[in-house]
């Protein structure tokens, strides 16, 4: 396990990474921190792939979670969150390097789709990001989330399954970002922008229905599952929202 860590170079650039979210992110130079990264992310990847621009999208989950941690470090209001953010970033790094998350690509996509989310939305309520940097960064990196998902599972239509989700969830971002509604947690440790939530969870159903479609286990009542969940999960976010822009 270790020499694996080693051979991949997953535990040297994790610990780099983390030095770098440590001395640069955490005390808010989120751009000399967000150079770094690209650059220790990037020479990874080309050790490991000789420059192969044809495998580096089998490697873009590593990259995207290292930019969200930046900025989920970068944006957090409170240290002990910051430290937290890093702490839960170096255990998915390994974890991811070490090939366990390999065998859940649902849920590697959820915590995907929703941490990527969750950084855009809460960058762009603090640093006043447009709703058309809101849209072009969600479309991107929800692109990168369901063309992941799709490979594990072999679908031939995964480009354009992963382009229309990209779209969808660049529409929601689009209309959610001109009402920016966030939840603190107790004692603000925590921003959790409501988009994150509801494009998260309509992802969760979509791709939910696609997998038991694709294994052949869809019924009508599996079905009406989903959507008995999905219209929960919006009648308690909505019905918990003072639409006033905040929570």
């Amino acid at each position: 396990m270790f020499k694996r860590l080693i051979a991949t170079g997953g535990l040297v650039s994790t610990l780099l990474i983390a030095g770098v979210l440590v001395g640069l992110a955490l005390p808010r130079h989120q751009v000399l921190a967000l150079v770094a990264v690209a650059g220790i992310e990037f020479y990874v990847w080309w050790r490991r792939h000789d420059s192969s621009l044809a495998t580096a999208a089998a490697t873009y989950a590593s990259w995207l979670m290292s930019i969200v941690a930046v900025i989920l470090v970068a944006i957090s209001p409170q240290v002990v969150a910051q430290i937290i953010f890093v702490g839960l970033f170096v255990a998915w790094r390994l974890l991811l390097h070490l090939g366990f998350l390999g065998k859940y690509p649902g849920i590697v996509a959820l915590v995907m789709q929703f941490s990527s989310l969750v950084a855009i939305f809460s960058a762009a309520q603090v640093w006043r990001w447009s709703a058309a940097v809101v849209m072009i960064l969600a479309w991107g990196s929800s692109w990168l989330v369901a063309r992941s998902f799709l490979q594990s599972t072999n679908d031939k239509q995964t480009a354009l399954l992963a382009n229309v989700w990209a779209l969808v969830v660049a529409e929601l971002s689009w209309i959610l970002s001109w009402w920016m509604i966030a939840y603190l947690s107790p004692g603000a440790y925590v921003i959790i922008p409501q988009a994150a939530l509801l494009i998260t969870g309509v992802g969760y159903v979509l791709g939910g229905i696609y997998r038991l479609h694709r294994t052949s286990q869809l019924s009508r009542n599996r079905l009406i599952e989903y959507l008995v969940v999905a219209s929960a999960l919006l009648a308690i976010i909505l019905a918990g929202t003072r639409w006033n822009g905040t929570s």
